[in-house]
């Protein structure tokens, strides 16, 4: 893991292989913590490429696993990755609400480290929904855990308190921060942290009017991305260059580039930054007709981000480019609303801070709200184990993570032989029983990666991710041996059971088609003669 995480400072794929690697292998331990964590380390390093759908799946399943291993300190972690995830697809709400819970179980277990990075996560989506009072909080509280820090943590905090000063109007406080922060960034060999800070230095360089150093930093920035081969950060230099380029014609090239690149990978902010950039990059060009249509794109793209800032710079920029058409009408409809929101901004701010604590504590409750309905919803009272509402819904979304990673993925249906005899003979009691007993047999004779469903009566499923149709095979055989050979007399007396089982991987089928086929091999098994495995 040392290495891995080594390795993710500077070679995003290299450090991916090793992630896979270290996956596969955990996997045969059979075991919910190192799995959890092999997962997370892969997310990372997903992430370390752009690959944020890929890291948002990972860090999902390591979630999990790791709640199931009942690891506080590694649910904080994997709370703290998800919600870094989700900021680069911008559900900024949604991350800050998963910090919550990482910051309060990181400070349950005195995880000062995962407390440090949840706090300077959370001051990022704080920042990027414009509440710069309770950004700066999390900053403050973060620095002073950051005194021992590991150095590329110190540039990583020091580059956010800049971007806070930089989006809330203190430029001077932003470049101190900034240049404090490029000269940390320098000593260590995290490229992802240095180069985001030199894409922010960047912009806070031209807004100071120094061109030649934000053409600089973008360049730099825009080395490090290609060395990373992260194409979410190279989208996001490629727009700060473009935004610093004095020369026309290679600015607009280079802004169109970054804008292409960002509409492939489709992750809101790259793709927000490189529509705002070209709109207002023809706006003063006095190429307003040019310039309109992609600000309103932007404009669109700002309000569904909930980014007060950005909507803002779009308004702004609407403005001068009606105006430079004539159109003064909508010229100063734009203008005021660009003022409303930068009244706005102020006021919310200060609103926030008075708020926060109370809104800490409502969205704990909530989310054990959430979490009680989600057990009531989506699972099977008696067993305990998932029902089919669960199954639909996560049968379709593995399906979809197996397809665009290039992951097998295997179902088995198992169903107890002759079930309906032991009510007719032993009564509805002793069929709960069993059932029970059943669910708790293929619980304790499954991996901790499998998840086990009860979609109706005496018929079970279970989902194995990635794992290929042989090795399910011989999973499925275990558990048929491992139910014929329990004591079943101990619930009533001559009582004896077997199951079938029918086991399929995934081919290009739907969720309806896999688990048809695997109907149709449970009952090539049962016309067999059952308690056998059908593959």
């Amino acid at each position: 893991m040392e290495r891995t995480l080594e390795l993710m400072r500077h070679d995003g794929p290299g450090a991916l292989t090793l992630a896979e690697s270290a996956v596969k292998k955990a996997r045969r331990q059979d075991e919910p913590r190192p799995l959890a964590q092999a997962l997370r380390i892969r997310a990372m390093a997903q992430g370390s490429t752009g690959n944020i759908t890929a890291a948002l799946d990972d860090f999902e399943a390591a979630l999990a696993l790791a709640r199931r291993a009942d690891d506080t300190r590694l649910v904080s972690q994997c709370l703290h990755g998800k919600a870094v995830a989700l900021k680069h697809q911008g559900a900024y709400t949604t991350a800050i609400t998963t910090l919550d819970e990482a910051i309060l179980l990181a400070r349950s277990v005195g995880n000062e480290r995962g407390l440090r990075l949840s706090l300077i996560s959370l001051a990022a989506c704080h920042g990027s929904l414009s509440n710069y009072g309770e950004a700066l909080n999390c900053l403050t509280e973060a620095r002073e855990l950051t005194q021992e820090a590991f150095i590329d943590e110190q540039g990583q905090l020091l580059g956010n308190i800049a971007m806070v000063y930089f989006e809330s109007g203190q430029l001077d406080e932003a470049l101190r921060y900034f240049e404090e922060a490029v000269s940390t960034d320098a000593l260590t060999p995290h490229a992802s942290y240095h180069c985001h800070t030199l894409i922010s230095y960047s912009q806070a360089l031209r807004a100071a009017g120094q061109q030649e150093r934000a053409v600089r930093a973008a360049e730099d920035a825009l080395k490090l991305a290609y060395q990373q081969h992260n194409q979410a950060l190279e989208a996001a230099a490629l727009v700060a260059l473009g935004e610093a380029l004095v020369h026309a014609a290679h600015a607009e090239k280079t802004l169109q580039a970054a804008h292409r690149l960002a509409q492939k990978l489709g992750l809101p902010e790259p793709l927000l930054s490189a529509t705002k950039a070209l709109g207002m990059f023809y706006v003063t060009q006095n190429k307003a007709a040019l310039g309109i249509p992609w600000l309103q794109q932007a404009l669109v793209q700002a309000e569904a981000s909930e980014r007060l800032f950005l909507q803002s710079e779009v308004h702004q920029a609407l403005s001068a480019a009606y105006e430079q058409q004539g159109e003064l009408a909508l010229a100063l409809t734009h203008y005021q609303q660009f003022h409303a929101l930068y009244a706005q901004l102020h006021q919310e701010s200060a609103q926030h801070r008075m708020q926060s604590q109370l809104a800490r504590k409502e969205a704990e409750r909530a989310r054990q709200e959430t979490e009680q309905l989600r057990q009531q919803v989506l699972e099977d009272p008696l067993t305990q184990l998932y029902n089919r509402r669960f199954l639909n819904q996560f049968l379709e979304r593995e399906i979809a993570r197996s397809r665009r990673n290039a992951l097998p993925l295997s179902v088995i249906l198992i169903d107890i032989d002759n079930f309906k005899q032991v009510n007719d003979q032993h009564s509805h009691r002793i069929g709960d029983q069993v059932l029970l007993a059943f669910a708790t047999l293929l619980r304790l004779s499954s991996r901790q990666s499998d998840v086990l469903v009860r979609p109706s009566g005496d018929e079970f499923i279970l989902i194995a991710p990635e794992t290929t149709l042989p090795d399910a095979q011989t999973l499925a055989e275990r558990l048929r041996r491992v139910v014929a050979e329990h004591p079943w007399e101990t619930l009533a007396p001559g009582l004896a059971l077997t199951a079938s089982i029918g086991v399929v991987d995934l081919l290009h089928n739907d969720s309806e088609d896999l688990l048809d086929r695997a109907d149709q091999r449970l009952y090539q098994a049962k016309r067999s003669g059952k308690n056998q495995v059908a593959a």
